[in-house]
């Protein structure tokens, strides 16, 4: 469970099924105090975060730490990663701790938060 300091309550949006869409604020904090997220993270405004909100403009910076790519102790791929490529997951079996995932235009499962400014 995510601590209630790392979130916060949106006015009168709602999310999906009428429920009030509640925003992760540590996942899009700027500056990031992690510095292997440092100067990586795009700012997302608290109105633009639900994917339900039209946001052309919306780039997130693609990334992925280097742990998730190289497991240090074989130099292969983490046995617990995905593989970088959505089209090699079959992410319809899956589910969040939200429930059923949904998925962007090319098949990468989007946050059940909304927008965070990386991806």
């Amino acid at each position: 469970s995510v601590p209630r300091s790392d979130l916060r309550e949106m006015g009168p949006a709602v999310g999906e099924a009428g429920r009030r869409q509640v925003l992760h604020v540590k996942a899009r904090r700027i500056p990031e105090p992690n510095p292997a997220y440092a100067g990586r993270r795009r700012e997302v405004p608290d109105d633009k975060v639900p994917w339900e909100v039209f946001w052309p403009e919306y780039a997130a910076t693609e990334w992925t730490h280097e742990s998730v790519l190289v497991d240090p102790r074989t130099g292969g791929s983490p046995a617990w990663a995905d593989p970088q490529s959505p089209l090699e997951v079959d992410f319809t079996t899956r589910r969040s701790h939200e429930g059923p995932l949904c998925l962007s235009a090319i098949g990468r499962p989007l946050n059940p938060r909304g927008r965070t400014g990386i991806s």
